[in-house]
Formats: C-alpha cells, sequence, structure tokens
C-alpha cells in the first residue's frame, strides 16, 4: 500500500520538519507549500527527501520510524509459543576477550537463555564446540545435540539487536524454510550508521557482498539433511558464509525486513563489482532497435555510439522512424539505410513506443534484440559485450544498464514496482558515488522490471512473452514487459558496471497536453488493474523504504 502522508502539523509531521530543514531547506519550503496546498504525496515526499539529508538523519529515524517497523511487524505475525531454541556460535579466533565479551552480551540480552558455543574455546560460559576440525562435522553434531533447533552464527565483535530474540519467535517454523536472513548496520563506537537495507534473495547481490553470516538463522535439522550437497572445510569465516550461500541456493532462504545485526565492519569499503559470467560458447548476434522522430543530433550521436560499438559478434541496426519530417534527419536516415547490416523502417502513426519495437522484432534478424532509445549514447564501447553475456545465460529474462542523467546524476538504477502506486527508478537523481544505500545503484542484482531505453532479450524469449503490449503506448510498456518475463519464471537484471547517458525524453518531450494525461491515466490505471501495483510488494525493493519517492529513503 501506498504510504499515506501524516495530517499537517501531526506528531509524525513535525518529527520530521526540523530535521527536513536542517538537511535542505530549500526542498523542505517546497513540501510545506505543497503540503499546505493540499497536495500531500508531492509535499510529504519532498519533506522526506530533505530531511534525508540531515546530519544524524540515521540516528533520528532509529528513534522513530524503526520502532514503527518493529511495531508494524509484531502487529502482522504473531509470537509463537513453540519457538524453536536458538544455538550461538561465537567466531571468537584473534579477538580479545572484551570484543568477545561484547558480542555475547548483546546476544544473551537479546536472547532467552540461549546455549553459545565459541570456535576458540573462550571461557566465560561459552561452550566447546564440537568436532571443531570440520565445520560440517561439526554442524552435524550440533544438529544431534539440539535437533529442531537454530544455529545462530556470529563474529566475535558483531552485536545483535535487542528486539531480535521476539523476531525470531514470530518467524520460525512458520514456513518449511532452511536459511532466515535479516538487514544490519555498522557501529562506529555505540553509535548506528550505514544501514544496509536488503531486498529479497538475490545470488547475483549476495554472490557480491555476502552478507549472511551474522544476519541469518539456519536450521540445524536442515543441515543435517543437506549434508550430502555440502563441501566439507575448515572451520573459519569464509568457509562459513560460503556454506550459508550454498545452503541458500538450495533452499531459497526468507526474508525479515528488519535491522537486526550491528557489525563492527562496515559493509565494502569500496564499491564490489559482480563477477562477470563467462562468455558464450559463440557469441549470439545482435539486432539494435532505435525508435526515432526527428532530432538528427539525437540520432547521429546514438548511430555513432553504435558504430563505435566493439563487440565480438555480429551487429544489425535496425532504425524504426516515426515520421520524421526534419530534412537533417531525412538525409541522416537515407545514410544509415545505405550502411551494411542496417534497416530502416517506417511507421507514420501516432506514436506508440510498442508499435514501433514489435515492428522492428519481427524483422530482426539478431539472435538477442537491443532496444535502444535514440537519446542514449555510451560511456565506452564495451557496453554490449557485457550486457549481452548477462542476457545469454540460462533462465535470464530482460537485462538492463545503469543510465545517467548529463549531469551525471542516476536516471535509471532498477525500476521497483509499487512506488507511487504504480513503479518507479530506483535512485534516481542520486549521484552514482554516494555512498548512503550504494547497493541499490552500485551493484549488479536481480530487478522486477527495467526501463526500455537500453533493454536486452532474446529474440526467442520476447516472441514467447508476445512482445510489448501495445495498449501501453508510452508508459509503463517495459514494467509490464518484464513483470510477464518474471512471471514465466525469467531473472530481470540491473548491470550497475555499464553506464550510458540517457536524455530522458529529449526526443519526444514531456507530457504536458490533455491528451497525453489522459493517455498517461488510461496506461496507469491499466497498469494497477492487471498487477495491483497499489499493493504490490516488490521482493527486490524493501518495505523499509518509502513508497512514494524514486530514492531508498527510510519510511518514517
Amino acid at each position: 500500500m501506498i504510504d499515506k502522508p501524516p495530517r499537517f502539523g501531526s506528531k509524525r509531521f513535525r518529527e520530521i520538519v526540523v530535521p527536513a530543514f536542517r538537511g535542505d531547506p530549500a526542498t523542505a519550503l517546497r513540501g510545506l507549500y505543497f503540503m499546505a496546498t493540499r497536495r500531500s504525496i508531492r509535499g510529504w515526499s519532498r519533506l522526506m527527501l530533505a530531511a534525508s539529508r540531515a546530519p544524524l538523519n540515521y540516528a533520528r529515524w532509529t528513534r522513530h520510524g524503526e520502532l514503527r517497523a518493529f511495531a508494524e511487524f509484531r502487529g502482522v505475525h504473531p509470537r509463537s509459543q513453540d519457538a524453536a531454541p536458538i544455538v550461538v556460535l561465537v567466531l571468537d579466533e584473534n579477538f580479545a576477550d572484551d570484543v568477545v565479551d561484547a558480542t555475547v552480551k548483546s546476544i544473551r540480552a537479546a536472547l532467552d537463555d540461549p546455549l553459545v558455543y565459541s570456535v576458540a574455546g573462550h571461557g566465560r560460559g561459552l561452550q566447546p564446540l564440537p568436532r571443531s576440525d570440520s565445520l560440517l562435522r561439526a554442524l552435524i553434531a550440533l544438529a544431534e545435540l539440539h535437533g529442531t533447533a537454530w544455529l545462530l552464527p556470529v563474529r566475535a565483535g558483531d552485536r545483535v539487536s535487542g528486539e531480535l530474540g521476539d523476531v525470531l519467535a514470530r518467524s520460525l517454523g512458520t514456513g518449511d524454510e532452511t536459511l532466515v536472513y535479516w538487514d544490519e548496520d555498522h557501529l562506529q563506537g555505540d553509535r548506528r550508521c550505514d544501514p544496509w537495507v536488503k531486498p529479497g534473495w538475490d545470488p547475483l547481490l549476495f554472490g557480491a557482498l555476502e552478507g549472511l553470516l551474522g544476519a541469518s538463522v539456519l536450521s540445524l535439522a536442515a543441515v543435517k539433511s543437506l549434508s550430502g550437497h555440502l563441501p566439507d572445510v575448515p572451520i573459519d569465516r569464509p568457509a562459513l558464509e560460503r556454506l550459508l550461500f550454498d545452503i541458500a541456493a538450495i533452499e531459497p532462504p526468507k526474508h525479515i525486513p528488519l535491522i537486526l545485526t550491528h557489525r563492527a565492519d562496515a559493509l565494502g569499503a569500496k564499491q564490489v563489482a559482480a563477477q562477470m559470467p563467462p562468455a558464450p560458447p559463440s557469441w549470439p548476434s545482435v539486432s539494435i532497435i532505435v525508435p526515432t522522430r526527428d532530432k538528427p543530433q539525437l540520432l547521429a550521436a546514438c548511430i555513432n555510439g553504435i558504430q563505435r560499438i566493439d563487440y565480438p559478434g555480429s551487429i544489425q541496426t535496425i532504425v524504426v522512424d516515426n515520421g520524421s519530417r526534419d530534412p537533417a534527419a531525412l538525409e541522416l536516415l537515407e545514410s544509415v539505410e545505405k550502411s551494411p547490416r542496417s534497416l530502416v523502417l517506417r511507421d507514420e502513426g501516432t506514436f506508440n513506443f510498442s508499435r514501433l519495437n514489435n515492428l522492428a522484432a519481427r524483422d530482426a534478424e539478431g539472435e538477442v534484440l537491443c532496444l535502444l532509445n535514440n537519446d542514449v549514447e555510451p560511456f565506452d564501447n564495451n557496453w554490449l559485450t557485457t550486457l549481452v553475456r548477462y542476457v545469454a545465460r540460462q533462465g535470464v529474462g530482460a537485462v538492463g544498464a545503469q543510465l545517467v542523467y548529463p549531469s551525471g546524476r542516476i536516471q535509471h538504477a532498477g525500476v521497483a514496482v509499487g512506488l507511487g502506486g504504480a513503479a518507479g527508478h530506483i535512485q534516481k537523481g542520486v549521484e552514482p558515488s554516494v555512498r548512503s544505500f550504494w547497493t541499490w545503484h552500485a551493484v549488479t542484482r536481480e530487478t522486477s522490471a527495467l526501463t526500455a531505453a537500453v533493454l536486452l532479450v532474446k529474440k526467442s524469449v520476447f516472441e514467447e512473452a508476445g512482445g510489448f503490449d501495445e495498449a501501453f503506448a508510452v508508459a509503463f510498456n517495459d514494467v509490464d514487459f518484464c513483470l510477464r518475463l518474471k512471471q514465466r519464471g525469467l531473472r530481470n537484471i540491473y548491470v550497475a558496471d555499464v553506464r550510458l547517458v540517457h536524455r530522458e525524453s529529449e526526443s519526444r518531450g514531456q507530457d504536458r497536453s490533455a491528451a497525453q494525461a489522459r493517455r498517461f491515466a488510461d496506461e496507469l490505471a491499466r497498469l494497477q488493474a492487471r498487477w495491483g501495483t497499489e499493493r504490490y510488494s516488490d521482493p527486490h525493493f524493501s518495505p523499509l523504504f518509502s513508497r512514494l519517492v524514486e530514492r531508498c529513503i527510510l519510511a518514517p
């Protein structure tokens, strides 16, 4: 459900007004104006954006927004009276006693009388780990000792939330899950900062960043049953993290969207590049489809970028002209038509992005379709090769890239379904180098939808899905298409390591006329009716974030 803005002057409203003016007075003032003039959603989103720029904004959220998140979670998840016990494994090798003590203290404060095992054999009431020469044998021994218990592996130095025990009592045993994980942040002294708010399970993201060890519990009974599929390795942090990931790959884990672990070390000092998929056995042919109308400068820059592509396979360029009249544009189209491996198609009808791409797809010779807006320019010559590595993989639907405005700010880093009751671009307007919630724009990951401004898909997949729905002439055609791919069990992937410039809507202009407004309203209604986007819970976005703004902003 869309976040509901608070009443003007209410307690919740007052909680955010002061930090909003501390963070960005000009944006806060606009927000107040919109709320005072009964445009509450627009006003509240601007106040949240301004407050997110205030010093110590996260500390403010932990005092207000986080308490509401815990209360909402308890309202939905009743506490089990027969919750399985929790067994804790502290990875305490090479840590000082006071560091281990702080971790154990937080565990005992959060859990009811937990049994805590130690890898290094520290004293102070910690149990020595049985069969500690082998990770898998040690876990099987724990399973034989504790039956239905869950294992919480924690690295010494980390701490857990005092709410952890209550949350787990409301979460475990409600299904047949093997692994349950949650969100985390970083401790600087006793101050919490740098939250990692996680999505639903995503092997691409977690394969690059890890993030399960210390922020998850594992069914010991499941470990025993899966032992034949798991490697036996010595006990250390990388091996245990890898074991958790391997188990998650067998049985996708459940996510608790609450911050329950406080790390001693910050997540990733540098932005992390995903492991590049291997090259396909043979590089598929690609048809690049460019819809256009007039604007010869944009089309020339786009065509020039295509000509510079360094790609091992063959490329066909298809330009779909939708009624150009500019003499310079017509001259450019004529030169494109003379180029080898190029095709110009003409459609004189009213602009319909879906129809133009469907028309080109039917004549495309390539095994892969690359939809490319005429207002897109690449930064380098290897972008297509990188994207094809992903789209060529089994089980992949659509693949997209990071797009930035000419100013350098992000225009597209994946699409979250449900934003604003429809869909929106994650982190729109953010500088790519910004560290706040950087895992959402700087790391390759799975996403529900992608913009069609740069979108790759196998031609066979495009045809099997029925192409674009031409009832979505301008808006939401890419969202609808990607959701249909997802419905077929395919994964849509945002590749953060590929960046192109997108001069959004320069070729067609903004929707300002009454007719355009009616058309947008019709397409929005169609999207909402088909996909229930007003209440859509996007597994690749977090319910901790506001649904009113195209940024990763914690809902107050």
